[in-house]
């Protein structure tokens, strides 16, 4: 049974609940990352390091300064950063597009937004 263990490595997490409790969390990643859609969970953030892929850093992005109004009021300030397919990089297309969990680069961590809890996205100027 040995072979089908996946490796995974312990990284410290933070999660927002609705309402803007925040708790401090440890997760297990394996090095390919899915994350499960879960209702209970506003954002879940991470440190950028343990976040990014080699790939991620290789590849033209396009980059938009947002913030994110939660429906539970909470404001989340951050850029977005991904790769679209060529006539499909506008920001709506990206909105659109995405996983259920949101990508927001905030500083030195990654702040991975419930799109579920999302009231909207306003672009920021730079």
């Amino acid at each position: 049974m040995e072979e089908l263990r996946v490796p995974k490595r312990r990284v410290m997490a933070q999660i927002v609940l609705p309402g803007g409790e925040a708790r401090d969390v440890a997760v297990f990643l394996a090095e390919a990352v899915t994350f499960v859609h879960s209702v209970a969970i506003a954002v879940a953030r991470v440190d950028a390091r343990h976040e990014l892929r080699e790939v991620d850093r290789l590849t033209m992005r396009t980059e938009h300064a947002v913030e994110i109004r939660l429906v539970d009021g909470q404001r989340l300030q951050g850029l977005f950063s991904y790769v679209q397919p060529e006539g499909r990089n506008r920001l709506t297309d990206f909105l659109n597009d995405a996983p259920p969990f949101l990508r927001l680069l905030q500083g030195d961590m990654v702040a991975l937004v419930n799109k579920r809890h999302v009231a909207y996205v306003e672009a920021l100027s730079r």
